[in-house]
């Protein structure tokens, strides 16, 4: 009797050890983040920061919504400018370690009005919103899958960029 009693406590701890572990498992699988989302201000001069509420399972879900919110814009908000093209297909992101991959579509770079301001807002809109995703340090942009020394011609696509908060 005693023996059965030692197995059934040993039985019942694990179980419940199974439990928490399966519980904490699911809790931590879908992460829940605020990032910030950055618009053109109304006169075109700088980068303006908005929260966005963030939910996934890995940073690449989490950044394909920042390029959709980036898309989507802000039109209730006057205060803000939307400074990326509404193109279907446009842009394509991907996350590799700390690194965001964002591709541009050849309609997406047709569709852009260029000029060295708009690139400028336009490219770190994008870099400053996916570097607040936790682990992306830094973004590598290429044009049709394929790396490009240029975009519009002004801005050199042959490096990654960071976070620059003078923007």
């Amino acid at each position: 009797m005693h023996k059965i009693k030692q197995l059934l406590i040993i039985l019942f701890t694990v179980v419940i050890g199974i439990t928490l572990i399966s519980c904490r498992t699911q809790a931590t699988s879908l992460k829940q983040d605020t990032v910030l989302v950055y618009f053109a201000d109304k006169e075109m001069l700088k980068l303006v920061p908005e929260e966005m509420e963030v939910s996934g399972n890995n940073n690449d879900k989490i950044a394909k919504k920042i390029i959709r919110e980036l898309e989507k814009g802000r039109d209730g908000n006057d205060k803000i400018i939307r400074v990326i093209p509404k193109v279907k297909n446009g842009i394509k992101v991907k996350t590799q370690n700390d690194t965001a991959i964002v591709n541009f579509s050849n309609k997406f770079v047709q569709a852009h009005s260029g000029g060295s301001i708009n690139e400028i807002l336009t490219i770190y809109s994008i870099v400053n919103s996916l570097v607040s995703i936790d682990g992306i340090t830094k973004v590598k942009f290429t044009i049709n899958g394929k790396p490009s020394t240029e975009f519009k011609g002004h801005i050199d696509f042959t490096e990654t960029f960071v976070f620059d908060p003078s923007i």
